[in-house]
């Protein structure tokens, strides 16, 4: 994978010359004409290709002998007040793509030659740089680790009209911040950052125009949302001791903090159950909990952080998004069919239709029965009309008093009528529940529980040449077909597009990586025997990494429960079903009609 590495450091007379890193880089013997030393590297391997020029005022390259170079820096700093801790260059180291690197040297070059020329344009300075691979000890054992050495002048340069170097003044990034602000300039700080994209962007152009899907970012980790320390660059004594199995301060650095991102990881989830163990508390005063599993993971995101305790002192159980388990209502006992009760107990009438009224014909005869006998006492005010004034009798407490309760005749219970639509409707069964147990030994699913190729798409089509935008698809439609996949088409300039930068993330990355790697070379079609096709269209997120030894960043993690809440609506959305209105009963008081009576 391509990796960003970029440092910089000023060369001072206080610590080294300009003339002994020239020498280093290009592993020759060069002499320092101010010191009268001699600095040999000669026995240096590794150097691949080094170059040392000027831009003029054409924006032409002048190639210049490097050993002239420096000592001519040297000596610009005779006039300098600090002569000992004059800076008389400043070095860069810089990691290169490895994937460029392995694919063609040349374009390596050119990478490296294109960020030069736009460094010494924006400063007017003189490079040399060299490009090194070494990372192995003498014995050849080790890997290649492509990256060059670079070095500029401090001082602005420019030719006479005898094609000579001139040493001008310092550069604006060799000022420091008081003086910037003085001549308006940005910081030096501003600077670096500016000079660290600019390779960033130079690197990823070419990534790009060669068909890499892999990128670079100079941004620190914080700015990228990786919650870790960075790691430390191990040197080259440090690294030999490590390839031979001796451990360094450096190594177990980097160990130290491999070890902090799983405990990270670790403490996360420890932290996420004791959320819903607090949550789950919290509720268990409004009832029984055990129908909140732990399958509801959007209920406890939207309640872990709410810290409110005065919602859940206030709320109740209807506020919820659950509905606790209860016990079934107690059924009230049947009033006995009294006259009087009828009369003093029934409920005003409302606009909303009435239900059908049992045994209408024996509670007739009864309120009949009643009004021919007494006369019920002067009620309140109702909005029941009343069509018969009656004259104000005495207390009933004085007439009742001795008055025997009515009594009447049992009724019997009447048959199911035939002629309802409820009565015909067939009787359903009865719905079958899961015994607890089940339900506790069931794990809940998680966002890492779903096929992995729910989340990611990978490009295809089934034309090898020049395919229209109807023809692009993805691997996942196009594998129930028939037809051929192929992960790239030849466009009509005869170059190879598709899948460019379209993947996001390191897993998706992943995925891809492994779709080219039995992908045919020529064509790049992919056969769909093949296995990693196949494990792509049925594992899921745990079950695919875990079979490729995949592991899950922070940022693939994040972005694989995001896609999950939003299949989660998803799912809510396609599977809500909005219940049927109740059908009303026909008011079956209205058989009652041209018998003249009313119910008080």
């Amino acid at each position: 994978m391509a990796i960003y590495h970029f440092s910089t450091k000023p060369i001072s007379r206080k610590h080294k010359s300009s003339v002994a890193v020239s020498a280093y880089i290009n592993a020759q013997a060069y002499t320092d004409e101010r010191t009268n030393r001699t600095f040999d590297y000669s026995n240096k391997k590794g150097v691949l290709f080094s170059a040392c020029y000027a831009i003029d005022e054409n924006n032409q390259r002048r190639k210049l002998k490097n050993t002239e170079l420096w000592n001519a820096s040297e000596q610009a700093e005779a006039k300098n007040k600090r002569q000992d801790s004059a800076r008389t260059a400043r070095e860069y180291i810089v990691a290169i793509p490895h994937e460029l690197m392995e694919k063609d040297k040349k374009e390596g070059v050119k990478c490296i030659a294109n960020f030069c020329d736009k460094l010494a344009q924006k400063y007017n300075v003189a490079v040399e740089f060299a490009l090194h691979d070494q990372d192995y000890n003498e014995h050849g054992i080790g890997n290649k680790n492509y990256h060059f050495h670079l070095i500029t002048t401090t001082r602005a340069v420019s030719f006479d009209s005898e094609n000579n170097l001139v040493f001008g003044k310092k550069t604006a990034f060799e000022m420091s911040d008081s003086e910037l602000k003085k001549i308006g300039e940005k910081r030096t700080k501003d600077q670096l950052t500016d000079i660290r994209k600019l390779w960033a962007d130079v690197a990823n152009k070419y990534l790009e125009k060669h068909d890499f899907d892999e990128r670079i970012d100079h941004r620190t980790l914080k700015e990228q949302g990786l919650d870790r320390k960075p790691k430390i660059r191990l040197s080259m004594a440090d690294s030999e001791k490590e390839k031979d199995g001796i451990r360094t301060k450096a190594g177990d650095y980097n160990r130290a903090i491999d070890q902090s991102i799983e405990l990270k990881q670790e403490l996360a989830e420890i932290e996420k159950s004791l959320k819903k163990y607090k949550v789950l508390e919290r509720f268990e005063r409004f009832g029984d909990t055990s129908n909140i599993s732990e399958q509801s993971e959007l209920f406890f995101e939207v309640f872990a952080d709410d810290d409110d305790d005065d919602f859940y002192n206030t709320a109740s159980a209807e506020t919820l998004v659950f509905k606790p388990k209860t016990a079934p209502a107690p059924v009230a006992p049947q009033p006995q069919n009294n006259a009087k009760n009828e009369a003093v107990e029934r409920p005003a009438p409302t606009e909303t239709p009435k239900q059908p009224i049992k045994n209408n014909e024996n509670k007739a005869k009864e309120v009949l029965a009643t009004k021919a006998t007494a006369t019920p006492p002067k009620a309140q005010p109702s909005p029941c009309p009343i069509t018969q004034k009656t004259p104000t009798p005495p207390p009933p407490q004085a007439k009742t008093a001795n008055r025997e309760p009515l009594q009447t005749k049992p009724t019997t219970p009447t048959p199911p009528r035939n002629d309802r639509a409820e009565d015909k409707a067939p009787v359903k069964p009865p719905i079958a529940t899961e015994p607890p147990q089940a339900r506790e030994q069931q794990k809940p699913l998680t966002a890492y529980d779903r096929p992995i190729n729910q989340y990611y798409d990978i490009l295809a089509t089934h034309k090898r040449s020049f395919a229209k935008q109807n023809d692009i698809s993805t691997v996942k439609k196009l594998y129930p077909s028939d037809s051929p996949i192929y992960l790239n088409f030849v466009n009509e300039k005869g170059s190879i597009s598709l899948n460019k930068g379209k993947q996001t993330t390191d897993l998706h990355l992943e995925i891809y990586r492994r779709f080219r790697e039995v992908a045919d070379k020529a064509t790049s079609e992919i056969k769909r025997t093949s296995e990693v096709i196949r494990n792509y269209m049925s594992l899921s997120v745990n079950q695919f990494t875990a079979r490729y030894n995949i592991e899950l960043t922070d940022a693939d993690k994040k972005d694989i429960e995001s896609k999950d809440r939003l299949l989660k609506i998803d799912d809510f959305k396609n599977n809500y079903v909005e219940k049927p209105k109740p059908e009303l009963t026909p008011n079956e008081s209205a058989k009652l009609k041209g018998q003249n009576i009313k119910f008080i």
